[in-house]
């Protein structure tokens, strides 16, 4: 999925503008965890790097 998709399904489907935690598995590995409430730039910041 592109990076430009999955930004936009996180923050425009699901109305999602701060995450208090969040973790993204693949393959069951973790991947990326974010803890404690990010703001909308800064969560897309970081879940773009999972996806170059």
């Amino acid at each position: 999925m592109a990076k430009d998709a999955i930004c936009a399904y996180l923050t425009n489907k699901l109305g999602i503008r701060s995450i208090p935690a969040l973790m993204i598995f693949q393959s069951g590995e973790r991947k990326w965890q974010g803890m404690g409430v990010q703001n909308l730039g800064v969560l897309k910041q970081q879940l773009e790097k999972l996806v170059e």
